[in-house]
């Protein structure tokens, strides 16, 4: 850089030029490389002179980054000032991140934050276990979904503090707007107090009346994300699906599954999904951290709404894919065919009786190899050489 400022020349006749320079801050540092130009011998070539030989091997002292750019500030500064990395809830929750839990609607969001509130205000365990070893406070609820009545009534049920719980909204109980530059004060306000310790921000889609699919959401969620990094605590945003997961391994759901633009995911250090795995049992659900940033996942825990507040237990193994329709009954051709052709009707009932598709297999029958003979109703066989006669 110092070359390339070196290679700059004013002529003289520019000493007008040079005063507006000395104006702007942002030139500063090239009418001071002139003036240092200036002192050097310049000869007729133009060039500034050599330094002389018998003074090559001294030692100076070289130019620090601070003494020609005071201005310049390094990642060793803002090390002095930025805290390390730090956790809520280890694993889950980091403090000064934004953290986000989205799910299908009605799998649990709301309760889930609920009792994790309950950490902070009353020191409840971490849903897997962990001893709370923070200081209880306060928490900010910024609804947005007009769940008011129905949160209230949770937290009465379940022990939980009322004063220990913020209103959001800078009007008075009603649902609070991130388009709102009074909420948005407020809610900094909020988090600015000592004893704050978490915001829940049930939904951003509640909370923002924009197009999410939009690139300018990033504008809320910066926001969100630096008031956490300016307060240090943590942030919960919830948020939706754009489809049900349902029964998917959570392993393979992907994070587009969150609705609206990708500036959303970005900015959440750790995402948690919802969802049920067992259609059949349609009140227990698992959570599990879908993107870490920070670490290593942890394992998924599975929990149930009651009453009187939030059960938690091991989450099941994830579920298996299943196996290709294809692969099934190429498998299962060689026993059923064994010992020749196979009349369509006998054969349509052994394959329905494992649970697999008559109509499928009709389509995919010349894939895996069988042959069909139009005798009556018809007779299914394997290729001739993998036949067994039949004694």
């Amino acid at each position: 850089m110092l070359s390339l400022q070196n290679s700059i020349d004013l002529p003289p006749s520019h000493e007008q030029d040079e005063s507006c320079l000395a104006q702007t801050p942002e030139l500063e540092w090239l009418v001071t490389t002139q003036a240092e130009k200036s002192s050097l011998p310049v000869p007729d070539g133009g060039l500034p002179l050599a330094v002389p030989a018998e003074k090559a091997n001294e030692q100076t002292p070289a130019p620090t980054l601070k003494g020609i750019y005071p201005n310049v500030r390094t990642w060793a500064d803002m090390a002095k000032v930025m805290p390390k990395v730090s956790w809520a809830w280890k694993g889950w929750l980091p403090n000064a991140l934004v953290t986000i839990l989205a799910s299908s609607p009605g799998e649990g969001k709301s309760a889930l934050a609920l009792r994790i509130a309950g950490c902070f205000t009353s020191g409840w365990p971490w849903p897997d276990g962990q001893k709370f070893d923070g200081e209880a406070g306060r928490v900010v609820w910024a609804e947005a979904e007009a769940g008011q009545a129905m949160n209230l009534d949770r937290a009465q049920a379940w022990g939980l503090p009322m004063d220990k719980i913020l209103v959001a909204s800078a009007e008075g109980f009603d649902d609070i707007q991130l388009d709102s530059s009074s909420d948005k004060k407020y809610i900094e306000y909020l988090m600015h107090l000592p004893d704050v310790r978490l915001l829940v921000l049930d939904s951003l889609r509640g909370a923002y009346p924009g197009d999410e699919n939009a690139s300018d959401i990033i504008t809320i969620t910066k926001w969100l994300a630096k008031l956490s990094r300016d307060t240090g605590k943590p942030i919960l945003i919830l948020h939706h699906f754009r489809k049900p997961i349902n029964t998917d391994p959570y392993e393979s759901v992907p994070l587009d599954r969150l609705r609206g633009s990708t500036a959303i995911a970005q900015l959440g250090r750790s995402v948690w999904f919802i969802q049920t795995p067992n259609p059949s049992q349609p009140d227990v659900r698992q959570f599990f951290v879908k993107k870490a940033n920070l670490c290593k996942r942890p394992d998924a825990i599975g929990f149930e709404i009651g009453d009187s507040g939030v059960a938690f237990f091991p989450a099941p193994p994830p579920r298996q894919q299943p196996r290709p329709m294809v692969d099934e009954l190429r498998d299962l051709m060689p026993t059923l065919l064994a010992k020749g052709p196979v009349r369509s009707t006998e054969l349509r009932k052994e394959i329905e009786g494992r649970g697999l598709s008559w109509h499928a297999f009709r389509k995919l029958a010349p894939k895996i190899g069988v042959g069909c003979e139009k005798r009556g109703d018809g007779w299914y066989r394997l290729p001739p050489e993998e036949a067994t006669p039949s004694s």
